[in-house]
């Protein structure tokens, strides 16, 4: 059962105050001009050295012509679902230069990650929004790619399946699919939950409306495109062990005593098995939470795919940290919570709701990802021999500092066994 708390005044109390809106739009700005001055040099060089430069945004639009408005999937190559090529469409119709196309860009990134901002203080984040807001991975991430839009399509499928709303919290997660795969982790709790609580009508109307805005998407990028329009899917088969991945630094080891590196084929198999044995690990212990709680499984769940994993790209961080918020309750944040969040669980002040993440645990992990952040292009100016450049030794610790943080996340909000 979910509270619904509509007056104006608990509205106004759920909204970000203005110190929030001002440190996110000085974050965003902050890190939009670094991408715009650094797009002058065309990313290359030394300019790869430095974290805040480097994004994919601009790497795509000069090498394929962005710019010069070619039909996605038909004349250039999109290795992204249809959303994604949506918001190409729609930067190189306002744009028409690579400088304009970032900008389009990044103003479709401060919408979403605006909208990010009132739905975590909304869903009951309270201060623990400023881990999100003033994070380094929002500040150097966002413009590395087009999550922020996905992002927000999870959030928003979160907040209305928190008021009950589960046929349109999946469409939306379905939505968010169509930019980025990972929203779509949230449909089938979304449908667990409500069959879990005898609305099984509901479970299967809302299963049917997120496989039909999935299915109507594809069909409709296909129809454009061609095969082309699946062109994500052969993509990611085909690349190698991503570097910030354990994987890849199996194969490190393997080179340094003179061993052949794990074949991609045989990454792929082992990706898949351990990724789906921990999922099926996780669901089997996710019976012990509460229905209306099941929701906080996709942080797990998306933890264990960026660990297990052969991508890691920085920009999944963003997928992480706005969950870890919304976990990261203890008893006398979720006592503020049920006073002042328009959409609230009812189970009471004094009473846990599900797996939480303590906030000191998703500050370790803001600190371990900046970590990340600062090393991970350095290290990859070196492979080009640029400068500044690390070794791999140094961007490794890094590496192996959040992964222990994200062990530590998963320990949390993973619901215990039953007894």
């Amino acid at each position: 059962m979910i509270e619904h708390v509509s007056t104006p005044a608990a509205l106004r109390r759920a909204a970000p105050g203005w110190p929030l809106w001002v440190g996110l739009a000085v974050v965003l700005a902050a890190g939009t001009a670094v991408k715009v001055a650094c797009t002058s040099g065309g990313l290359v060089g030394s300019e790869l050295g430095s974290p805040g430069c480097y994004s994919d945004v601009v790497a795509i639009a000069q090498a394929r012509g962005l710019s010069n408005d070619p039909a996605v999937y038909r004349e250039v190559l999109t290795e992204y679902p249809p959303l994604t090529a949506l918001q190409w469409w729609l930067a190189m119709t306002l744009s028409s230069s690579v400088v304009g196309f970032l900008w389009v860009t990044a103003g479709l990134a401060a919408v979403a990650s605006g909208l990010s901002a009132w739905l975590l203080v909304r869903l009951g984040a309270g201060g623990r929004a400023w881990l999100w807001v003033a994070s380094p991975t929002v500040l150097l991430a966002t413009l590395i790619s087009w999550d922020p839009v996905p992002v927000a399509l999870l959030l928003s499928a979160v907040a209305l399946h928190r008021s009950g709303r589960d046929v349109g919290a999946c469409i939306l997660a379905a939505l968010g699919g169509l930019a980025k795969l990972f929203p779509l982790v949230l449909v089938p709790l979304v449908v667990w939950s409500a069959w879990s609580r005898g609305r099984r009508d509901v479970a299967v109307r809302a299963g049917a409306a997120a496989l039909a805005v999935a299915t109507a998407g594809m069909g409709l990028a296909t129809a454009w495109g061609g095969p082309e329009a699946w062109a994500f899917v052969r993509l990611n088969t085909e690349r190698a062990a991503d570097w910030d991945t354990a994987w890849f630094a199996v194969n490190v080891v393997l080179d340094r005593v003179g061993s052949a590196p794990v074949p991609v084929e045989a990454i792929n198999v082992l990706v898949a098995a351990v990724t789906l044995g921990g999922w099926a690990v996780m669901l089997w212990r996710g019976r012990s939470v509460p229905p209306s709680q099941r929701w906080r499984l996709a942080l797990p769940l998306l933890v264990w795919f960026v660990l297990a994993g052969k991508v890691y790209s920085p920009q999944f961080s963003l997928w992480l940290l706005p969950l870890m918020v919304l976990l990261g309750t203890d008893r006398v944040d979720r006592r503020e919570e049920a006073r002042q969040a328009p959409i609230a669980p009812t189970d009471g002040p004094n009473r846990p709701v599900g797996p939480v993440v303590p906030t000191w645990l998703v500050g370790a992990f803001v600190l371990a990802d900046t970590a990340v952040l600062l090393t991970r292009f350095p290290f990859l100016a070196g492979l080009q021999g640029s400068s500044p450049s690390l070794p791999y030794e140094v961007f490794a610790v890094a590496l192996a500092a959040r992964g222990l943080v994200l062990v530590g996340v998963l320990t949390t909000s993973i619901p215990a066994a039953h007894r």
